[in-house]
């Protein structure tokens, strides 16, 4: 392992040991724990086929926003499926690349920090209602989670929602996948391989596939393809809504807002909600 990712991981483990922090959620938080160690939702779930809003940017905020993004996730993904730190080449190569691509060092230690968080059990879920009535699910990650419900709670207040109710029956959690660089002579292999693995849904196009799966099935799915040879760019367990509601373009800026609010917390990992 090379000096950098010794030294990055060592700070990254000394933040994630904070964890555990004995505090508790309100009751009334409606605080769910769906039990799993992967993150991103800003990753696959947050900006792809399982998010429904995404808030604009400028161009070139965009672009990073979309470089870092997939990065962070990358990342999660070798430390999730890629085995012990010291020999985990999978976590190296993204790294160098993440180097490459001269993506600022704290953007780097602040993901291995929440992957390392999350596979320790700092994984948080929390619902509520929205602008408009719209259902929300936003997953954390977090190592005070008395802050993270106090700051989700001020949000949801200031765009006229309410961090309380049950709403998580609205949703279905599933395994969100996604494989880049698959070619046209691979396509029907992959999606063959894909499908044995468990895939239940399969999209893709200019060689970018995203699969479905049911949550238990989402390292087989994996795991089964990077033996194949294909590279994942990243998976988590999502939240989609079982039954869209449509709202109008005043409500879509409304969420969008909101959305964006939400995102810009350090907490949040991924933002689900029900509207189109």
């Amino acid at each position: 392992m090379s000096p950098n990712l010794r030294a990055m991981m060592g700070r990254a483990a000394k933040k994630a040991s904070m964890l555990g922090s004995s505090m508790l959620i309100p009751p009334h938080a409606q605080l769910r724990n769906p039990g799993y160690s992967f993150m991103p939702a800003m990753g696959m779930a947050g900006h792809s086929k399982w998010h429904n809003i995404r808030h604009k940017k400028g161009a070139e905020d965009a672009k990073k926003s979309i470089l870092y993004t997939r990065i962070s996730s990358q990342i999660r993904n070798a430390l999730d499926h890629g085995g012990n730190v010291p020999t985990n080449l999978h976590l190296q190569n993204v790294l160098k690349k993440a180097k490459d691509l001269k993506v600022p060092k704290e953007i780097i230690e602040r993901s291995i920090e929440k992957a390392m968080q999350a596979k320790s059990g700092g994984v948080a879920v929390y619902e509520g209602v929205g602008p408009s009535g719209v259902s929300f699910m936003v997953q954390c990650i977090t190592d005070n989670r008395a802050r993270t419900f106090s700051h989700l709670k001020h949000l949801f207040s200031k765009h006229g929602g309410n961090l309380a109710g049950s709403v998580a029956y609205k949703f279905k959690k599933v395994g969100a996948i996604e494989f880049h660089n698959i070619s046209k002579e691979q396509e029907e292999d992959f999606m063959d391989k894909a499908i044995s693995l468990g895939a239940e849904e399969i999209e893709g196009e200019n060689g970018e596939f995203s699969i479905e799966c049911a949550p238990d099935s989402l390292g087989t799915v994996v795991k089964g393809l990077e033996e194949l040879g294909y590279s994942c760019e990243s998976s988590q367990l999502a939240f989609v809504a079982t039954t869209p509601i449509e709202v109008s373009e005043d409500a879509r800026d409304a969420i969008s807002s909101f959305v964006e609010d939400l995102e810009g917390d350090g907490d949040v990992e991924a933002v689900y909600h029900d509207a189109v």
